[in-house]
């Protein structure tokens, strides 16, 4: 679910789905950013149950693609956990610049009472 080409001179955007999710979690996004001829990636997040660091290279690669088209930051659109390796690309690329804005939906950026319930990785992170 990739959109690159074509792009016209709008700005484009990377989307980062969250917790036991893929990218298909954007479906209906991706039809609207289509429509309104926006160049976009979204991420899938893999392996599924690994370190939320571990998806940083995944997002660096998806804002170099985006980038490349539309010469321009793209926007980060991020859901749940999708909001953690998101703020983790930032860390670990330095990567403040190389972002437009990077909005969250539902992050646990204070941790959430239920991953301690988790035995994956990313789950426990999220304490």
């Amino acid at each position: 679910m990739r959109r690159l080409s074509g792009a016209t001179g709008k700005r484009g955007v990377v989307l980062v789905h969250g917790f036991f999710c893929n990218r298909g979690f954007w479906r209906p996004w991706l039809e609207k950013l289509q429509e309104r001829g926006h160049a976009f990636v979204a991420v899938n997040l893999e392996p599924p149950f690994s370190s939320i660091d571990d998806y940083a290279p995944l997002i660096d690669e998806a804002v170099h693609r985006v980038t490349a088209v539309t010469g321009q930051t793209p926007v980060l659109v991020c859901h749940s956990m999708g909001g953690l390796a998101a703020r983790a690309w930032l860390k670990v690329f330095k990567a403040e610049a190389r972002a437009h804005h990077v909005i969250t939906i539902g992050t646990p950026h204070r941790g959430t009472w239920l991953a301690r319930f988790s035995r994956l990785a990313n789950g426990r992170q999220m304490q």
